[in-house]
């Protein structure tokens, strides 16, 4: 097997199985001198046999010692995190590299079926694969500090994938990572664009991806399909830093090497940014005249995830859009109607079916 593919194996054939774990009712001096005894940096806090936060040495150096807290009066709830962050042991290995680079952590607690806790995985467990790895592009995209080097760095996603396709790697496994290294890609853009130009964006906004993306169905010849959802309170001169924002960012993404999305689903144009009541009124108009063109675009808007921003504003447009197609089952089977005009490229056997002639027979 392809040293990539160990990325697409179960975290649990990778994480460390014994862990220490201890109580938040349990006394704080207590549980670090079994820190200390043990040589662990950190402590999965169970309560009722499942795991509810950690303990790391980090907070008892900032929360405790820099605070000039009295440790001798403090449990382990005190100081804490909570929830614990968690992840299925059947889920695979880049799922956890993703994870831990979205949030800013360096350590997972690993759970089975049922919640309970089975294990826990460090980026630590993981840094020693090749430099090619998930896991290095990750790291490298997050240490970008121009669109030259973001550009290289997605030129280096598509060499991957190319690698992978021939390595035996399931082909849904390779459009999540895809998905997964588009999202990191997205982010860092987003952060360079913040940092160098809209450190005053306002916080009531949300850069959301439809589609194939929002689903995390991606491949090498993706497109963009996004759009800007925005408070309604927001004033005029807000909206215009969001306008500007929304266009640099789409033109740094055919900058790098994703193109523009030919049916115009892209947030630099103007009906594809809206305020939250302005597209509330926008999906009822779709909703309530079941057009191809209108149905089109409420399967697009079905699968809309937050990339950046206010998460509130997807889940008030989805409860909307599902709460409509409950009720109506014309408008759900219009939708049915409309996939069943995409009708897959496969074999009797399976297979991709490909050109019999041609340049690309």
């Amino acid at each position: 097997m392809a040293e990539e593919s160990l990325f697409f194996r179960p975290i649990k054939d990778f994480c460390q199985r014994s862990v220490i774990t201890c109580s938040p009712d349990d006394k704080l001096v207590q549980v670090a001198a079994k820190m200390r005894e043990r040589n662990i940096s950190s402590m999965v806090v169970c309560e009722n046999k499942l795991p509810s936060g950690i303990m790391t040495d980090r907070d008892l150096r900032n929360k405790v010692v820099a605070a000039g807290a009295d440790p001798t009066t403090l449990t382990v709830r005190a100081v804490m995190n909570s929830p614990l962050s968690a992840i299925g042991e059947n889920d695979p290995l880049y799922e956890a590299l993703y994870r831990m680079s979205r949030q800013g952590i360096h350590r997972l607690a690993v759970v089975d079926g049922k919640g309970k806790l089975s294990g826990i995985i460090t980026d630590s467990d993981i840094i020693r694969l090749q430099s090619h790895s998930p896991h290095q592009l990750v790291l490298d995209i997050e240490q970008t500090r121009n669109l030259d080097e973001v550009r290289a760095v997605y030129a280096r996603i598509q060499e991957l994938v190319l690698h992978l396709s021939g390595s035996g790697t399931s082909t849904r496994d390779m459009v999540r990572m895809i998905a997964h290294l588009n999202d990191q890609i997205l982010l860092r853009l987003i952060a360079l664009l913040r940092a160098e130009r809209f450190p005053d964006l306002p916080e009531r906004f949300a850069f959301v991806v439809l589609g194939s993306e929002g689903r995390g169905e991606q491949t090498l010849l993706t497109d963009q399909d996004n759009a800007i959802v925005y408070g309604n309170e927001l004033d005029p001169e807000q909206i215009a830093r969001i306008e500007s924002f929304a266009q640099e960012l789409s033109d740094a993404l055919i900058a790098i090497g994703i193109p523009p999305c030919p049916g115009g689903i892209m947030a630099k144009n103007k009906e594809w940014r809206r305020s939250l009541s302005k597209w509330q009124e926008q999906l009822d108009r779709w909703l309530q005249a079941p057009t191809p063109n209108h149905v089109l675009s409420c399967g697009t808007f079905m699968d809309i995830r937050t990339i950046f921003g206010d998460s509130s504003f997807e889940q008030e447009l989805t409860d909307q859009l599902y709460t409509h197609v409950q009720r109506d089952k014309l408008f759900l089977m219009r939708m049915v109607e409309n996939t069943l005009r995409f009708v897959p490229p496969i074999g009797w056997f399976g297979k991709i079916k490909g050109e019999k002639d041609g340049e690309h027979s």
